[in-house]
């Protein structure tokens, strides 16, 4: 703030001394020559009285600034009344005599200026470290509302794993050893990506088909996935757990057997991921959009869109644009 008060002081100086000295000009109180001489002059008064102002705004607080203004009039109408005495030869006029009533009404006008300056440059710093703190409390928000939305993600994923490791342990023990080196790796990157907000497609990928896996084992035949990504598209972005939760999605909203199986495609094309599955709906069906809700919330606080979803009759299918690289939030 003080860099632009002081910037403010020295453009602003001259054109006040200026505006003070015109009227003695236009009335031919002082001719071209001395009105030059006055407004340099003056020009260096009025930088000292900002200076004076500038001081007085880092001596006093917010709350005391009836002080500042107390302090600014007084000090500045002394230092007038201290010129004008020891100047006794000063003339407005060769013939006339000075008097204190221009100059110390000029003073008083000038240095209430200078105050309504002051104040509007404090009003707008005041502002701008407001509308900052609120974007550092907005970013917080956004922050703490992602880690709520993710770990709202798979509360039921974890408890059907578990409940399937139970059952293979006491059925083939060393498939539940495979079951539980997959679910190992499947938490690590749980635990690796928590503090992201995206990650690599590659990345993700590669996180969904160990969940993916681990399904498989659950549901054996009764679904299916087809993934249909170039790795060229391997390199771009997507918010972290977003693929792994749109196949969970469909899994979880879905009621399907080995004889009447799901079929979930992955693809992505124009830097556009899709997810789609044939629509096998459960009888009764809660209220199943949270996944989605959440998923959306994130899309949007990570890159200002939102995600599209078609559900016609036989398909649901949920697209979203990829993230560059260089719009990437890690």
């Amino acid at each position: 703030m003080r860099k632009s008060l002081l910037l403010t002081a020295f453009i602003s100086s001259p054109l006040l001394a200026i505006y003070g000295v015109t009227p003695l000009f236009s009335l031919y109180i002082i001719d071209f020559t001395y009105f030059i001489y006055t407004v340099i002059a003056l020009t260096f008064i009025i930088l000292f009285f900002w200076l004076i102002n500038i001081f007085l705004i880092d001596f006093f607080s917010n709350n005391q600034q009836w002080k500042r203004y107390v302090s600014s009039f007084t000090i500045i109408i002394l230092i007038n009344l201290f010129f004008l005495y020891y100047l006794k030869d000063f003339r407005i006029r060769q013939n006339t005599e000075s008097t204190l009533l221009y100059p110390m009404f000029l003073v008083v006008e000038i240095n209430a200026l200078i105050l309504i300056i002051c104040n509007l440059i404090i009003l707008k710093q005041k502002k701008e470290n407001t509308e900052l703190d609120l974007q550092k409390l907005q970013l917080n928000y956004l922050e703490a509302q992602k880690q709520v939305l993710i770990k709202q993600l798979q509360p039921h994923f974890l408890f059907n794993t578990l409940s399937t490791l139970k059952s293979l342990i006491k059925q083939s023990p060393s498939e539940a050893e495979d079951y539980s080196v997959k679910l190992s790796d499947f938490l690590r990157y749980s635990i690796k990506s928590y503090s992201y907000d995206v990650v690599s497609l590659e990345e993700e990928l590669k996180f969904t088909k160990d969940y993916i896996e681990l399904q498989k084992v659950r549901f054996q035949n009764a679904f299916s996935v087809n993934i249909a990504i170039s790795k060229k598209m391997l390199v771009y972005k997507i918010p972290v757990y977003a693929l792994q939760s749109l196949v969970e999605n469909a899994i979880k909203h879905n009621a399907f057997t080995e004889k009447n199986p799901l079929h979930i495609k992955i693809e992505c094309a124009n830097l556009v991921l899709k997810v789609s599955n044939n629509k096998l709906k459960k009888r009764a069906q809660e209220n199943t959009g949270t996944g989605l809700i959440n998923l959306n919330k994130r899309y949007q606080m990570i890159t200002g869109k939102v995600i599209e979803i078609e559900d016609s009759k036989n398909e649901f299918c949920v697209s979203l644009n990829l993230i560059a690289n260089e719009n990437s939030h890690n």
